[in-house]
């Protein structure tokens, strides 16, 4: 669901949807194409701000879960953790094919949500050689065309990073009440265009901010909210 208010004006919804039907990719190089859908699919709206104002785009995504429900032997969770991690690959390359026509076609555009992961690989990530995030903000060796993270920022100092974790979670191995892992896996990604000066819509550098991890924001999610300022010219 995406919740919105004036000036902004929901132009179309979901006009891409076919963007995000099944698809067969072969995520592990082994010669072997693998049928994958979305469990749920992305939320795409073309917004207006203004009656005549600029127009963008933003692609609500909630991945594939690295979690794993079921009961498993040790085997068994390195099974199904690296079979997660290639649906995660799979899904982000599909939707960075969506973000670089995106990009070709010059559309501004923001995705954000529960992607399910953070930076840098896992073991897991480590053996397919790619993760969710990376794949999906974008090759260094295109930097005019990887996407701005709005939290980035807050890696700067060390005071910053400890607060850099929108999710915690007890540890599924080890069984300790203190022990919880901390996690960046809430994001909002913008296209370049969303940052060059003079740009008639823009997020504000160094707005992103995650809300106050308090007993109301635990009350009303298992994740900590995330959100940036965006300005019109």
């Amino acid at each position: 669901v995406v919740y919105y208010r004036d000036p902004f004006v929901a132009e179309t919804v979901d006009d891409a949807f076919d963007e995000y039907g099944p698809w067969t990719d072969d995520v592990d190089a082994a010669g072997v194409l693998e049928h994958f859908r979305w469990e749920r699919r992305p939320l795409e709206v073309a917004f207006r701000v203004g009656a005549n104002g600029p127009r963008f785009r933003l692609m609500l995504v909630h991945t594939k879960s690295k979690a794993i429900f079921d009961v498993v032997d040790l085997a068994g969770f390195q099974n199904v953790s690296l079979g997660n991690r290639k649906k995660l690959v799979a899904q982000a390359t599909r939707l960075r094919r969506r973000v670089d026509r995106l990009l070709d076609d010059r559309v501004p555009h923001v995705v954000l949500g529960d992607l399910n992961d953070g930076p840098g690989l896992d073991a897991f990530e480590r053996v397919l050689g790619g993760s969710f995030v990376e794949i999906l903000m974008g090759s260094v060796f295109e930097p005019e065309r990887v996407l701005h993270n709005a939290l980035a920022w807050m890696a700067r100092t060390a005071a910053d990073r400890e607060q850099l974790w929108t999710a915690d979670f007890p540890d599924p191995i080890v069984n300790a009440s203190r022990w919880r892992h901390r996690i960046w896996i809430d994001h909002i990604l913008a296209s370049p265009d969303l940052l060059a000066a003079g740009a008639p819509l823009a997020v504000v550098r160094d707005s992103g901010r995650i809300v106050a991890k308090d007993a109301t924001a635990r009350k009303a999610s298992d994740h900590f909210a995330v959100h940036c300022t965006l300005r019109v010219a």
